[in-house]
Formats: C-alpha cells, structure tokens, sequence
C-alpha cells in the first residue's frame, strides 16, 4: 500500500518538480520553447487535483483552492502562448514575412513583447514558497489512498471528459467547442498516464490512445489557425480599407479553416464509433 501511495505522489512529484524548473528559468528570461512546457505541467497538476477532489469529496472546495496561487500565473502562460502561435500560424500562412506584411508583423511583435513583459513581472513577483505549500498539500492529500478509489475517480474524470467532448463535438463547430475537445481530450490521456503510474489497465487500448493523440494535434493546428484570424481580425477592424494582400490572407485562412472542421467532426465520429466496439 506505501509503496502504491508513493507512486501516485511521485508522478505528481515528477511534473511539479519540471513546472518548478521551467519556472526558475522564465524567472531569468522568458523563452517561448519554456512557456509552453510549462503551461502543460501545470495542466497536469490542476488535473491531479481535480482527482484528489473527487475522491475528496468532502472537501472538494478546498482542494481546489490548493492549486489558486497558481491560476494567473496559467492564464498569462496561456495568453503567451496563444501570442506565440499567433506568431507561428502567421509565418506559415505568408510563406514568407515581406514587406506587404509589415505592419502586422510589427503589431505581432508589439503584443508579444507585452505578454511577456506581464509574464515575467508575475513571475518574479511570485514567492517561490508557494511550490513547497503546494506540494505539502497534495502531499498531504495523497496519503490512504487506494488504488480502488484512483480507479473509481480516473473513472469518474474520463467518463465526464468524454461526455463533454462527445456533445461538444455534435454541436456547431466553433472556437468554444473546438476548444473543450481538445481539453477534454488532454484531461483524458493524462488521467491515463496517472491510471498507469498506479499499475491500473488503462481504460482504452494504445491504438485509441494514439488516435485521441492525433486528433489532439489536429485540434490545436486548427485552433492556432483560428487565434491567428481572431488576431488579424482585431488588427484589421479599424482600418479605412484593408489591403489585397491581407484580404487574401484573410480569405485563405477561412478556407482552410471550413474544411479542416469537416475533417475534425469525420474523425472524432470515426474514433468514438470504435470506442464503442
């Protein structure tokens, strides 16, 4: 039983001890290929959270406070990260930054350093002693637990996150929805990895896994390429009268956007037919 206690914390352990590692570094300098990283190992401890919390029911509120010091530190790592791949998605779609784009490469740029710049500030601001609360309490909360209640919560948590892909999925396609699938297809795959740091069956096989994987990718290429149409939108609201080359920017992303939201909607069909069989 120790021994199986020890295993669930250490996995939490494992992903605190990065998150505060690629905090440490953004406190020198924030870099984009640390930001990212980041954000998902904080994801998966708000995650193992939200399993201490089902299985701490009576007490499921102040469970939830225990990850609170970190909630503006995950919405500015969110906001830098959507700047980054703005970034990205922009670079992509040009071919190549030239002069007809000028002005909104500059205006990426503006915003990108003001992310950051708030990043960084929250940051150093924040005291490095809330990581070691922060461990005390899961740590706390981790202790008597059994491998049947892991069982029952990781249960719990997949069937609600599928539920909720599920009829995300059935609905109009937009942003939002794209959104919670791909949320909830995250939650899913790493209560999984959580399954199996306690030696439990995972509860779909590695070729769903996989799939699940895949259409997570899918799902973030589509939304980057809608961040990127939000934030050329935005820059382009005011103008007087907006330029060829943008207009055809404009164009090109909608289209692909259109068809890729077929794809998505076929694939996901496809892969929750197979779940069930």
């Amino acid at each position: 039983m120790e021994t199986e206690q020890k295993t669930l914390l250490h996995h939490f352990e494992l992903q605190m001890d990065v998150a505060k590692a690629l905090f440490l570094e953004l406190a020198k300098k924030i870099k984009s290929k640390k930001v990212i990283p980041l954000e998902s190992r904080l994801f998966a401890c708000g995650l193992y959270l939200n399993l201490l919390a089902k299985i701490h029911f009576e007490e499921k509120r102040l469970v939830s406070k225990i990850f609170s010091p970190f909630e503006d530190l995950l919405k500015n790592l969110k906001k830098a990260h959507h700047i980054k791949i703005i970034e990205e998605a922009f670079i992509s779609n040009v071919a190549s930054v030239n002069g007809k784009y000028l002005e909104y490469s500059r205006f990426i740029l503006s915003d990108k350093k003001r992310v950051y710049a708030k990043l960084f500030d929250l940051i150093i601001s924040t005291p490095l002693s809330v990581w070691e609360e922060f461990f005390l309490q899961v740590a706390k909360r981790s202790q008597s637990l059994t491998p049947l209640q892991v069982n029952t919560a990781s249960h719990q948590i997949i069937n609600d996150e599928l539920e909720g892909v599920d009829h995300a999925a059935k609905q109009h396609l937009d942003a939002t929805r794209i959104k919670e699938i791909y949320e909830g297809l995250q939650a899913i795959i790493e209560v999984e990895k959580i399954r199996v740091s306690m030696n439990l069956n995972p509860v779909f096989t590695p070729n769903i896994l996989q799939e699940m994987d895949q259409l997570t990718k899918d799902l973030y290429y589509w939304y980057k390429s809608h961040l990127l149409l939000q934030h050329l939108s935005h820059f382009l609201r005011d103008k007087e009268e907006i330029a060829e080359p943008y207009l055809k920017l404009l164009k090109g992303i909608r289209k692909n956007q259109k068809a890729f939201t077929l794809k998505i909607k076929k694939d996901w069909e496809s892969l929750i037919e197979r779940m069930g069989n």
